[in-house]
């Protein structure tokens, strides 16, 4: 089997995916992993474990979402569309890196299916291609610089739910696929605008202020930074990271449970910081959190993982940093932020 369409995949990955993949195949580094996967991948049992595992994080990982709402008039057309997208393309099996393989860096393949509840799902899968400077030689006369093409499996996903009224798109956010956040919004509203009428300029914004006001205080959530009209940065989460291990590391000795988590953690959390407590009772009317970005810590991957996420009420988006969060662990946030506005 051609290794292409496996290797643009592995391009993305980081050393801490693999850890979530296969323990065993920790190596000193990320290029020896990936040889040692490449090797693996004809085996069978091997290729159905990765697939599995890429299939769980190639929507939760490294991405930006923007979370709309639609009502019954927008809800009529949505449905239509789904029917025409569904008569199109057929649901079917999808061989993951033989699809991959198949691209060839051309356009993409498109895909459905549908969950209980009224969930749908649309994604767009195309091969791009990136340039990484390698070196940089100048003489009297001329400048030469290298680059290294890097091919990636690049993903764009639309997820409808009907029952709740809601969309998510997200995008890989990779570095070097997008020079700035407008044309990722650019590109992932084009995305929606392929297949669906409205635009998403058209349809209302998911996050609110309010909701980053109720989302910024579940217990089990780091917060390391707030943007309003005062800013409020902590600092400190960011410098000492191993916090996080800590944390997991902690939850999984049973010291605390999941929902102890900012109690347990209050020297790293801008809620609960006993420095920041005058800041916050002195501009609280001022903040109007437009932006926070938080630690969340969840297991409904079935083990415990902490990760970071920024929450954006003015572009009603979420952003992810790490490649080797899970779906589920994704939707855990944008499902909670939701279900917190009903109460």
């Amino acid at each position: 089997m051609s290794k292409t369409g496996i290797q643009s995949i592995l391009n993305k990955l980081t050393i801490k995916s693999y850890r979530r993949l296969d323990e065993e195949l920790l190596k000193p580094t990320k290029k020896e992993i990936e040889e040692e996967v490449l090797k693996s991948v004809d085996n069978p049992e091997f290729r159905k474990k990765f697939e599995q595992f890429y299939q769980k994080i190639e929507v939760g990982g490294r991405k930006h979402f923007f979370i709309k709402e639609f009502d019954s008039s927008d809800e009529i057309d949505i449905k239509k569309n789904i029917e025409i997208i569904k008569e199109k393309y057929n649901k079917r099996s999808w061989d993951l890196l033989s699809e991959l393989n198949n691209l060839k860096g051309r356009n993409s393949i498109i895909f459905w299916y549908e969950k209980d509840g009224g969930i749908f799902y649309l994604q767009k899968n195309i091969i791009k291609e990136i340039k990484e400077k390698i070196d940089e030689k100048e003489n009297e006369n001329e400048i030469i610089v290298r680059y290294k093409k890097i091919r990636l499996h690049h993903v764009t996903f639309i997820r409808i739910d009907l029952m709740k009224k809601l969309i998510v798109v997200g995008t890989d956010t990779y570095q070097k696929l997008f020079k700035t956040p407008k044309e990722i919004k650019e590109w992932c509203y084009n995305t929606w605008e392929e297949f669906f009428e409205p635009g998403l300029y058209f349809l209302k914004n998911a996050i609110t202020s309010n909701d980053i006001y109720k989302i910024i205080r579940e217990d089990n959530s780091v917060v390391v930074r707030l943007k309003g009209s005062i800013s409020i940065d902590e600092g400190q989460f960011d410098k000492k990271t191993k916090d996080i291990k800590r944390i997991i590391k902690d939850i999984n000795e049973g010291k605390y449970k999941l929902d102890e988590v900012k109690k347990n953690n209050s020297n790293i959390d801008i809620i609960t910081h006993p420095m920041l407590e005058d800041v916050k009772v002195k501009h609280e009317d001022k903040l109007n959190y437009k932006k926070a970005e938080l630690y969340w810590f969840t297991d409904v991957s079935g083990e415990v993982n902490g990760f970071k996420v920024s929450i954006s009420a003015e572009d009603s988006a979420i952003i992810t940093y790490e490649s080797h969060i899970y779906e589920k662990e994704i939707l855990n946030v944008i499902e909670r932020i939701i279900q917190l506005r009903e109460l």
